[in-house]
């Protein structure tokens, strides 16, 4: 059956209003399509061209070649969005077009050809949008934020969901090439960062890992644990990751071999590292955080007003609603989990449990523990920590799995003994909540879990006995047997 582009126009395929980011780097040219829903901005798609535009010719201008490459991917961006009916196209620019000596005409050249309007961000903007990205994904982030280009080297300290003091420094991965080499990059950068006025009041605070180049740094190092590494963000490499990055420096690109970094990340490897190593030496961070987010973010949160649109609660309060057969009663949690001892650092990862406790059931039923605890580590979600995520995805592959010795999420270097068990806990209950409701979540009143001299009691409300079946009964069993209890069947 052939579909008409007018078709797909129907006024009856209605979706959320989609705009398009356009990022003019130094290395790479990407577009991303973001979505507007509900306390966020979702990407749809996310594509990167490798251009390499700060890869000056003599006299410090951008090759022809180069700038071919560039129309090239702008051609396709543009077409992408017309596709997408995105309602606009941000498009900016950073260190490449702003240090050429040929950048103003470049940038003038592509805005006539596409009728684009390009923003030439200054290095403190840069550095500002980096940090408004992290934010947008953290938004109780305190520390430095380095975000590291292919021209350019950005810091920015943020602390009490703001940004302050900014810096920009021409130390890209392709502009600090030839020092590394030289052996001078050291001395050079070191000397720099030592004149930058707010260093010493951040010497000790946790670094913000932002940059493609970084973080295939950090996806190498996981890769040497033997870490699966499902999510990047907000993952926070060893003690021994600085011993790690002094290492790669040393070495030749072409030596190295890591299955999960891409060639064109590979052979940036040694320099990156370099880098990293070089501005730990003089902030000493506290610990590193891989940041997934950036200037691009920035960009686009900046399209919804600050300040930082991003809220967890109406996110997950979507998800509850619109993924779930029926939207469960507000007394989930009181009901079928409060006779659990949860303690304060794990209330959002139930939180997070209980917004998708139901979000699977659309998935084939072999695949539903899995593909659903794979969209938790993965999701688009603000404010969330590594152990959030792993305590949520533990969680929904039990509700849907039950207790099954081959639980892909029990990440023992994340959760804890204790907090698996209690996340194994969380999952059994919501399993037996649902399947006792049939899916109807403002069924799930009907009953409640509570315990009592080492029996685990499923609560039924008056007239309700004729719910408990063969099914309700194995399933208290088997969160009974996890719990060390007893379980017992009454009335209320």
């Amino acid at each position: 059956m052939d579909i008409t582009e007018e078709e797909t126009r129907s006024p009856h395929l209605t979706r959320p209003e989609r705009f398009a980011v356009i990022d003019i780097g130094s290395n790479t040219v990407r577009l991303v399509l973001f979505e507007k829903a509900p306390g966020r901005l979702v990407s749809v798609l996310n594509e990167k061209v490798s251009v390499g535009l700060g890869q000056f010719g003599e006299g410090g201008h951008v090759p022809k070649e180069r700038i071919e490459g560039l129309l090239a991917a702008l051609s396709r961006f543009m077409s992408l969005c017309k596709g997408h009916q995105v309602s606009h196209v941000r498009a900016f620019a950073t260190a490449a077009l702003r240090d050429a000596l040929n950048g103003p005409s470049i940038r003038k050249d592509v805005e006539t050809k596409f009728d684009l309007n390009i923003k030439l961000l200054s290095g403190d903007e840069e550095a500002m949008f980096a940090g408004r990205g992290v934010l947008s994904s953290f938004p109780h982030a305190e520390g430095v934020v380095g975000d590291l280009g292919g021209g350019s080297l950005e810091l920015v300290v943020v602390r009490a969901g703001s940004c302050h003091e900014a810096v920009s420094l021409p130390f890209g991965i392709l502009r600090s090439a030839s020092a590394h080499l030289s052996g001078q990059l050291p001395e050079i950068l070191g000397a720099q960062l030592r004149r930058v006025g707010f260093i010493g009041d951040v010497v000790g605070q946790p670094f913000y890992l932002v940059g493609g180049s970084w973080r295939s740094l950090v996806k190498a190092y996981a890769e040497t644990k033997g870490d699966r590494l499902e999510m990047l963000q907000a993952f926070e490499p060893g003690e021994d990751f600085l011993t790690f990055c002094k290492d790669i420096a040393k070495q030749n690109s072409s030596d190295l071999n890591f299955r999960k970094v891409s060639s064109s990340r590979r052979q940036h490897l040694p320099v990156a590292a370099n880098l990293l190593g070089i501005v730990a030496d003089v902030v000493k961070p506290s610990t590193f955080i891989t940041s997934a987010s950036g200037v691009r973010e920035g960009v686009a949160h900046e399209e919804r007003g600050w300040l930082f649109p991003n809220d967890l609660k109406m996110i997950l309060t979507d998800i509850s609603t619109n993924r779930s057969r029926l939207r469960p009663a507000t007394s989930l949690h009181e009901q079928w989990l409060g006779y659990l001892d949860i303690a304060d650092h794990c209330r959002v990862a139930v939180q997070l449990a209980m917004a998708y406790s139901d979000a699977g059931w659309r998935k084939h039923p072999d695949l539903r523990g899995t593909h659903t605890g794979q969209e938790i580590l993965h999701a688009e979600l603000p404010g969330l920590t590594r152990f959030d995520r792993y305590f949520a995805a533990n969680a929904m592959y039990c509700r849907y799995e039950g207790l099954n010795n081959d639980n892909p999420f029990a990440h023992a270097d994340v959760l804890h003994s204790d907090d698996q068990e209690l996340s194994v806990a969380v999952g059994l209950s919501l399993r037996l909540a649902w399947y006792l409701a049939g899916g109807a979540g403002h069924m799930i009143v009907h009953a409640k879990l509570e315990t009592n001299a080492g029996r685990l009691l499923l609560v039924m409300a008056e007239g309700q006995g004729h719910l408990v079946n063969e099914g309700v009964v194995k399933r208290l069993a088997q969160l009974a047997r996890h719990l060390n209890l007893e379980p017992d069947v009454v009335s209320n």
